[in-house]
């Protein structure tokens, strides 16, 4: 709607040394390219649960349109829980494919060799070594055209679990 109506206004994140500015258009744009890649690069399929690591970005915002708006499910995993406490919500919620921050990639690493039902990980702003996919140009490889299904208003968008301060 906002792409519709207002295509040049602008959506301002604040990342680690400045703001990143892109307009409505851009972002439904890069939104698109990553359900597209998401779905024909990585097999992602509605109901599919897509795991975030990292902190808020321009990155995280286009994943939480993105993901639920391609029918998949979105599971923001907590950056400062216990390793074990992340790799258990991760295997309990069935996350196929995780998007890691780059400057989360040593603390990733302390759960990823947990991970049971990972197959994909994506690194937003970072190196992503031997395993992983780099963010931009898995965005590059999408489509800027991707046609968005029609979903059911009860169909799941995101997954939260609490902080697990009472317990398990």
């Amino acid at each position: 709607r906002a792409v519709e109506l207002h295509p040049d206004g602008q959506v301002v994140t604040w990342g680690p040394a400045r703001a990143h500015r892109q307009t409505y258009r851009e972002l439904g744009e890069r939104t698109a390219r990553l359900a597209s890649s998401l779905e024909h690069v990585l097999g992602v399929r509605p109901g599919d649960r897509i795991g975030t690591f990292g902190w808020n970005s321009h990155r995280h915002l286009e994943l939480h349109f993105a993901v639920p708006s391609m029918g998949a499910v979105l599971n923001a995993l907590n950056v400062r829980l216990h390793p074990e406490q992340v790799a258990r919500i991760a295997n309990r919620a069935g996350s196929r494919v995780i998007f890691v921050d780059g400057a989360l990639l040593p603390q990733f690493a302390k759960v990823e060799g947990s991970l049971r039902t990972v197959e994909h990980v994506v690194v937003m702003g970072g190196h992503p070594g031997a395993r992983g996919h780099d963010y931009e140009a898995l965005l590059a490889q999408g489509s800027p055209d991707h046609r968005f299904p029609d979903l059911d208003e009860d169909t799941a968008a995101v997954l939260c679990f609490t902080s697990g301060t009472t317990g398990e």
